[in-house]
């Protein structure tokens, strides 16, 4: 991205922040001018990461999360992922970081999609190949620093829809549940019963990617990833030192996703869901427990 002063006749050089940290509070002091959105916080520690900067979209109201790379980008793009099954799991925790800085008025739109930014220096083919297969949607922004102190940031791949309300979609448990054929909506539809039905602190909450199944530690415990015509997704959270699946049914969610359940498996029947039961209320048990 060249830049040239007219005036002066001279091009003006790229130069680079001397840090990852550098990169990240120029970007939160122009906030606002960059990406429309208000600060909140950054440096977030979580367990399992530190979220490099949280903030809130001036225009929908929804939770912002940045991640910074003064080079390629690397491992940013599974971070993203796992802050946002983390913001999505700890709602509470992220309405009152946001009460606590932009005042006791100020209300998070969780009707909207996490907004997920990265900003790197560069993007590889893996990099945009890896964004497009997700169902969740990172927006990833190339920086150019130059030595008049200008600050450049755009987006380089294609975005999608994301505002719901008029004209847009819904985002309810018949969005998901319409993916779906008859078989498979009553067998969601009587697990959904099952798993409301384990105590009665149980909430669902559902989101554009996931149905999510929560108790009072406000933790989820379980998942619906996807209502399908052949069978139900789904993913839970367990401690596996003590998970007991006899028929090996539950596989591994691999490390490297970065997410905060641990299994998952699919229900294809009605004569599965006893023992799909069974593994859920290990689930529900293991998460009282924490």
């Amino acid at each position: 991205m060249p830049q040239v002063n007219i005036k002066l006749k001279q091009k003006i050089k790229q130069i680079d922040f001397k840090s990852e940290e550098e990169l990240r509070k120029t970007v939160e002091n122009y906030l606002s001018e960059l990406l429309n959105a208000d600060f909140v916080i950054g440096k977030y520690r979580i367990s399992g990461g530190e979220i490099d900067t949280l903030a809130l979209d001036k225009e929908t109201g929804a939770p912002v999360i940045i991640e910074y790379k003064v080079e390629k980008a690397k491992t940013i793009i599974n971070q993203l992922v796992f802050y946002y099954d983390w913001i999505y799991d700890h709602q509470d925790t992220f309405d009152r970081l946001v009460r606590e800085k932009l005042g006791k008025n100020a209300v998070v739109n969780w009707s909207e999609d996490i907004h997920l930014i990265c900003i790197a220096k560069e993007y590889t083919a893996w990099d945009f190949a890896l964004v497009n297969h997700l169902d969740t949607e990172i927006e990833l922004m190339k920086y150019a620093y130059y030595s008049d102190g200008t600050l450049n940031i755009q987006r380089v791949n294609e975005g999608r829809k994301r505002k719901l309300g008029a004209g847009g979609e819904k985002f309810d448990l018949e969005y998901h549940r319409n993916k779906g054929n008859e078989e498979t909506k009553r067998i969601f539809d009587e697990l959904r019963k099952r798993v409301l039905g384990l105590s009665e602190d149980v909430e669902e909450r559902i989101s554009k990617y996931f149905i999510s199944y929560r108790n009072r530690t406000k933790t989820n415990f379980m998942e619906v990833s996807g209502i399908g015509k052949k069978n139900i997704r789904l993913n839970i959270r367990i401690d596996r030192k003590n998970f007991k699946d006899p028929k090996k049914v539950a596989q591994n969610i691999p490390k490297s996703y970065l997410w905060t359940l641990n299994k998952r498996f699919p229900i294809a029947s009605f004569r599965e869901l006893d023992y799909a039961m069974n593994l859920i209320k290990q689930a529900h048990e293991d998460s009282l427990r924490r």
